[in-house]
């Protein structure tokens, strides 16, 4: 019993230390942004007359992004595993943000402090805070790129749905490693070429057969689940 709770407290300091780890980064990079953009506006130097406004600011800004970015949990997520909807709460997160930041500007008399350091403070924000996430999933999904290839088998997908587009992102995400989706068949014309998560339309389901003479595993997107059953059963 003593070496199960010996693992557990250890596995949640792990987990601490890396929220703790990866809030203290997001904390120095919207300082970096409010800095730099100060720096660029001004040509690399903090004019006297602006450093009441600098400091304040920065400390202002700082305690508004990491409050804002706690409320839309920016900091719990797995970074490598990015996705459009962590997008969408860090441009929420940062907006408010950056409007809040607009009130404490007005509350302190601040009237000269120039309104282009927010509008660009408040991109910097999102572009280096997205970049962080989207650059970690894309270094993490370009290094195992081609580790696989000779062991994954090459499927088709029967349709071009919704549940289509589902079971591509399931087998690019998840299992990468075991297959590599050539192409989707689809009746519907107007979707011949197209691409879903950069795999293409290539013509319509009646090509199936084709598909498996020469070697390709056909996939139907309206069996999704029988398919992983039958595929994840020893």
């Amino acid at each position: 019993m003593s070496l199960v709770s010996s693992l557990a407290r250890w596995l949640r300091r792990k987990v601490l230390a890396r929220r703790v780890l990866t809030l203290a980064a997001h904390v120095a990079l919207y300082a970096a942004v409010f800095l730099g953009v100060f720096l660029l506006r001004f040509d690399f130097s903090f004019p006297e007359q602006f450093q009441k406004q600098i400091i304040v600011g920065l400390a202002a800004i700082v305690i508004l992004r990491t409050a804002a970015g706690l409320v839309f949990r920016i900091y719990g997520g797995v970074l490598k595993y990015a996705g459009i909807k962590d997008l969408v709460d860090i441009v929420k997160a940062m907006t408010i943000a950056s409007a809040a930041f607009v009130v404490v500007i007005v509350l302190f008399g601040f009237r000269n402090f120039p309104c282009s350091i927010i509008a660009i403070d408040w991109l910097g924000s999102i572009m280096l805070i997205g970049g962080l996430r989207f650059g970690l999933r894309l270094v993490r999904e370009s290094m195992t790129a081609g580790q696989y290839d000779a062991q994954r088998k090459r499927v088709i997908i029967l349709g071009a749905g919704d549940a289509g587009e589902a079971l591509v992102r399931d087998l690019q995400r998840t299992y990468r490693d075991r297959y590599e989706v050539v192409g989707f068949l689809d009746d519907n014309r107007s979707k011949r070429g197209l691409r879903i998560h950069d795999v293409r339309v290539l013509g319509p389901m009646r090509d199936a057969g084709c598909g498996v003479e020469n070697g390709y595993r056909v996939l139907s997107e309206t069996h999704r689940g029988v398919y992983w059953r039958r595929e994840e059963s020893p």
